[in-house]
């Protein structure tokens, strides 16, 4: 795994695995952008076809409201959403 912070709003990541079989293999990529008026925006796709994303709030000092949904591949019928609270 790697991650790399572009800049202080920015980062990208990756996932792979290694062996004598197979030079390298990615498992996933993704990346987190925090916008001040938006919260922070994350988002990975995995080698196994779904593309997964979510948006954290702070709605008030240590409440955050989050909403994420997936997908996998182009199927619509396979989206799944949700709403989180954490205190």
């Amino acid at each position: 795994s790697a991650m790399y912070k572009v800049n202080k709003d920015l980062s990208i990541a990756s996932s792979t695995t290694h062996s004598s079989a197979k030079a390298c293999d990615v498992l996933a990529i993704g990346g987190a952008y925090n916008m001040a008026s938006v919260g922070t925006i994350k988002a990975k796709v995995g080698s196994n076809g779904v593309t997964s994303a979510c948006i954290i709030k702070e709605v008030a000092p240590k409440v955050n409201v989050t909403a994420s949904g997936s997908i996998s591949g182009a199927d619509f019928s396979t989206f799944k959403y949700g709403v989180g609270i954490t205190m």
